[in-house]
């Protein structure tokens, strides 16, 4: 089988290595398993990446301490200590999201999401 960009998967093979022929389907992007020949997107803008996908974020990042501890050097202390004080992951997030006030700070609050949050990141880009 062979996967074309855009989802078209052509030559399809039986047992033995004999081919039964050519198959042309186009597979929307949304029902493809994200962890198959995904290539990610650039993202042109991190704050609004950020804005637009806060909920998804808040309701299902799972792994949030080395997240913030990623952007620690980002965040002034004040700010820091405000995150670690929450005591549920979403409250964590929430408040990281929040501190988000530059470019430069998204940028490696989204790097951090891709290092630590793969799946979740591939889920928002599609």
């Amino acid at each position: 089988m062979v996967r074309h960009p855009g989802g078209q998967v052509t030559n399809i093979y039986i047992a033995g290595g004999s081919s039964i022929g050519s198959l042309h389907m186009n597979i929307a992007p949304s029902v493809q398993n994200p962890d198959i020949d995904w290539e990610r997107r650039e993202i042109k803008d991190y704050q609004t990446f950020l804005k637009a996908n806060t909920s998804q974020l808040v309701q299902k990042v799972k792994n949030i301490d080395p997240i913030i501890d990623d952007v620690i050097l980002d965040l002034p202390n004040e700010s820091f200590a405000n995150v670690r004080a929450n005591s549920t992951r979403q409250q964590k997030m929430r408040e990281l999201l929040d501190c988000v006030n530059c470019e430069s700070i998204a940028k490696d609050l989204v790097e951090a999401l891709f290092k630590h949050e793969a799946s979740l990141m591939k889920e928002l880009q599609y």
